[in-house]
């Protein structure tokens, strides 16, 4: 096993401890964080599992692992698509185990709310306030034989929809001029319990506050990077509001993807996401069943050895963007198997934002495949075919490797004509493009107009790759807690400080081969000073984007950045917080290793 994924599997052993003993640390005490419970005879049968939050408007901490509980409730069948979690089909899911009911509670009112929640969906389908259920129009049909039915002396006669459309309507406002943050999250819980229990405003915060804030890792962010501003409570912007609408669409593109090519691309804000290594799914944390899994796909297998330190609670975190698949066996019917309309069709970028093509577009047998310049014209011929028998194919002709051993070239070449093993591919969550018979990595060792070659996986950007067809620079600024942000200082030094609009040193460039590059400097990227786990002087610093290409590969994780080789991540250093040093560590968890990216538009 490489050092990378040595380290890779310690990291995920030390947070499958830290996020355990979280949990278990945040049931001791419900009055400010939360409890597992079950379902007694005051809320009624069947026992469904639930959690009891107490809001803590100072404090985003009991908030944090309320989502936390909630998501590990959600995601306990451990079924993966793509590197991200999905929920069940819902005729699979039996009336005993189809919802989680959440109670939240805000000190001073005489009594809280408690909530049910879809497992299928995340929807909130009803709930109990004092002795009177509510319901909304959307709830499945036996949601009132199996929920609240003994602590309910009375069910409302009316069923509100939980369509945003008509939850807008009914509030007067918009989802963008309503405040989200924990003290509208109290203001909703006490309107409900002490004057209006069908407040559509407060449907509006606690829908997207809970049910959103499981779906994304992005939305959650929101919510706890505002929470330590002067002013917790923020508007929903652009973004956010598309993906709450794109949910589903989300979903089902990457239901249908093939090598993590989107059949149809989708606007979020300032991003079009057309890939499974877009932003937009490094921040989803769940799926809503949309097809069954593909038989067979381009998604890398993991090492037996992963698998087993992976099987248990609390261990979502980085799971997914390690190039990793825990899906068992999916039981399946051929009729709801995901439908693929066409193979996918996409550009292969890399190393320096190039895209993959046939050397002179000259299709012989064995004629080297390069890396160019992507093209605005004619670029049909930069287009690849996604296979789901695992060839990559351009104008009938394969992507072939022509040995299986390192520094192996790779050819263009007739599909039938050679053999099998050659032309057959895998690609992981994290975007290495993998020869199945041999395990080696496509390299890029060198920049425009070199032949590309196999080498042996060492988690370097030389060998990340993107399936898409967005050839447009993705700039973003890189903020972190308390509003600070990521910046380069003009040499080969990283800092935070306060984030600025518009001020050129916070702007960064997301390239395809997984580097993160000042806009002032594109031929310089964020990288580790050293490998080694210290303490304290392992900084993130600028290096030259041509060396050491396994210091500069990252991956955009729930929240975290993290580099692939060492499995460390970005931490503004609290030794050193004047300072604003940035320094790589082992996970956390903490606010400080917490990064959300804001697009430039």
């Amino acid at each position: 096993m490489k050092r990378g994924n040595s380290n890779t599997v310690k990291l995920l052993s030390s947070i499958l401890v830290l996020v355990v003993l979280v949990l278990l640390t945040g049931s001791v005490r419900s009055d400010t964080c939360l409890n597992t419970v079950k379902e007694d005879s005051k809320l009624g049968a069947p026992n469904y599992s639930g959690v009891i939050y107490t809001v803590d408007t100072t404090s985003p901490d009991a908030y944090r692992k309320m989502i936390a509980r909630l998501r590990e409730l959600l995601t306990r069948r451990g079924e993966y698509r793509q590197g991200v979690p999905i929920l069940p089909e819902q005729t699979s899911v039996p009336d005993s185990q189809r919802y989680i009911l959440l109670e939240i509670i805000v000190a001073g009112t005489p009594r809280g709310v408690t909530f049910a929640i879809d497992v299928t969906n995340v929807y909130i389908v009803g709930y109990l306030v004092g002795s009177t259920r509510y319901f909304f129009m959307e709830a499945p049909a036996r949601a009132e034989e199996l929920l609240f039915t003994v602590a309910a002396i009375q069910t409302s006669p009316t069923r509100r929809s939980s369509n945003y459309a008509k939850l807008e309507q009914n509030a007067g406002a918009p989802r963008r001029a309503i405040p989200l943050g924990l003290p509208s999250l109290a203001d909703a819980i006490r309107t409900l319990v002490t004057t209006r229990p069908e407040d559509a405003r407060s449907h509006l915060v606690v829908i997207q506050m809970v049910s959103e804030a499981v779906r994304y890792w992005e939305i959650e962010l929101n919510v706890l990077q505002a929470a330590n501003n002067a002013n917790p409570s923020f508007l929903p912007d652009a973004r956010m509001i598309d993906l709450e609408n794109n949910w589903s669409a989300l979903s089902l593109q990457i239901q249908t993807s093939d090598a993590f090519a989107f059949q149809r691309p989708i606007t979020i804000g300032d991003e079009v996401a057309d890939n499974v290594q877009s932003a937009v799914i490094r921040g989803m944390f769940l799926m809503l069943f949309r097809c069954a899994r593909p038989r067979r796909d381009l998604q890398m297998p993991m090492e037996e050895v992963r698998r087993k330190r992976l099987i248990g609670p609390g261990t979502e975190i980085l799971r997914r963007d390690l190039g990793l698949s825990i899906d068992p066996p999916p039981v399946q019917k051929d009729d709801d198997t995901c439908k693929h309309l066409a193979d996918s069709r996409s550009r292969i970028m890399g190393r320096d934002g190039l895209c993959v093509e046939v050397q002179g577009f000259n299709y012989s047998d064995r004629n080297p495949v390069i890396l160019f310049a992507c093209r605005s014209g004619d670029f049909a011929k930069q287009l690849w075919n996604f296979r789901t028998d695992g060839r990559i194919v351009s104008f009938g002709k394969c992507l072939a490797a022509s040995g299986v051993t390192p520094r192996s070239t790779v050819v263009i070449h007739e599909c039938e004509t050679i053999h099998e093993s050659a032309v057959r591919w895998e690609m992981s969550n994290s975007g290495t493009l993998s020869n199945r018979a041999s395990g080696l990595a496509l390299h890029a060792a060198s920049g425009s107009g070199r032949q590309l070659t196999l080498q042996r996986d060492i988690s370097s950007s030389f060998q990340a790759w993107q399936s898409t067809n967005i050839i447009t620079p993705v700039d973003v600024y890189i903020q972190g807690e308390n509003n600070r942000c990521i910046y380069y200082n003009g040499g080969t030094n990283t800092y935070v400080e306060g984030c600025r609009n518009d001020y050129s040193r916070q702007k960064w460039r997301l390239y395809p081969d997984s580097t993160i590059r000042p806009i002032e400097w594109l031929n310089g990227c964020l990288e580790l000073s050293t490998f080694v786990e210290h303490p304290r002087y392992n900084f993130i610093q600028l290096g030259h984007c041509n060396n050491h290409p396994e210091y500069h590969r990252w991956i955009f994780t729930q929240g975290c950045i993290m580099n692939l080789y060492s499995s460390l991540v970005v931490d503004e250093d609290r030794d050193y917080p004047a300072e604003g040093w940035l320094k790589a560590a082992p996970f956390q968890g903490g606010l400080n290793q917490i990064w959300k990216l804001v697009f430039v538009s």
